[in-house]
């Protein structure tokens, strides 16, 4: 989108990963490949579109990635069980160290 000429975007990913949305939207504007960092975008992305919890989800990402308390997900909404949130931290622990865009 930011290669259209976009000035930002609306994502769920936003307030998860926004250094990995600024990193797509500072290469694009710098004229360098956006490709890196889109790849990472993507694949934060994918663990939002494949899970039927994604609420849950969102939730536990942001206790990783922002610092915030786990707070529990209002019925009739579930939340990620142990196992659960065990695969996801381990997915998610590479994109921890690279918040500095």
């Amino acid at each position: 989108a930011y290669e259209g000429g976009v000035a930002g975007t609306i994502t769920a990913a936003g307030n998860l990963v926004p250094h990995l949305i600024q990193a797509v939207r500072q290469a694009v504007l710098n004229g360098a490949d956006p490709a890196g960092p889109q790849a990472s975008l993507n694949v934060v992305r994918g663990w939002l579109n494949q899970s039927p919890l994604m609420h849950a989800v969102t939730k536990f990402l942001l206790t990783l990635f922002a610092d915030l308390p786990l707070t529990a997900v209002r019925p009739p909404l579930v939340d990620l069980d142990d196992a659960q949130k065990a695969a996801l931290a381990a997915v998610a622990t590479p994109f921890l160290a690279a918040t500095d865009v």
